[in-house]
């Protein structure tokens, strides 16, 4: 699921989450450090229902957009869990990198393009099942350079509309999910093929 903050909604609230899903593709580098790279698709929502501050009282505004993500990310995991040979079947992991996101929030204004800057960062916790399956469970935010997401800004306060928001203050978004891993590795041979010559000269 992925869950919105900014000007409406400030910090993780699970009544403004909606689901989403991903799919990834892990380089093992070495036992502890992999590169992912993650294709997400979600969306945010919020309102001023529950105002953060005297703008969000009479501001009364709300939003609902879907969002797709690109991102590639470096995992450190803190415990080497992925030799078959060791006991040891779980580890906590913490991630960051960097990723691209297209938002439709026809409410954003045209002077921002819909794609957009983010750096994902979080923390999971991994289960080997066997040796080709694995369990994921991960939970990051996303920090964005956009203060758009929710179509609140900093507006014209000459106005006094209350349409718009905290200039120094970017939209995040979060995910959270469970996934599960395949995971594809070769098996060497332990001794080099040499032909029976005999046989092949029958």
């Amino acid at each position: 699921m992925t869950q919105y903050s900014g000007d409406l909604v400030s910090g993780y609230k699970l009544a403004t989450a909606k689901p989403a899903g991903s799919a990834h593709l892990r380089l093992n580098f070495s036992e502890i450090v992999s590169n992912r790279f993650t294709l997400l698709v979600g969306g945010v929502r919020g309102d001023d229902s529950q105002p953060v501050d005297v703008l969000g009282e009479n501001r009364n505004h709300s939003f609902n957009t879907n969002l797709v993500e690109v991102s590639s990310v470096f995992e450190y995991n803190f415990l080497d869990f992925q030799n078959p040979e060791n006991p040891q079947r779980w580890s906590p992991y913490v991630f960051a990198g960097v990723g691209i996101f297209r938002v439709d929030n026809e409410s954003a204004s045209e002077d921002f393009s819909r794609n957009q800057l983010a750096i994902p960062m979080g923390v999971g916790f991994k289960y080997r099942v066997g040796k080709q399956f694995m369990l994921e469970f991960e939970t990051g935010g996303r920090k964005t350079f956009f203060d758009e997401l929710d179509g609140i800004s900093d507006g014209d306060t000459t106005l006094k509309d209350y349409q718009f928001g905290n200039p120094n203050d970017d939209d995040w978004y979060i995910y959270t999910g469970i996934r599960i891993s395949y995971v594809l590795y070769k098996i060497p041979c332990p001794f080099p093929y040499i032909p029976n010559r005999s046989m092949m000269q029958r």
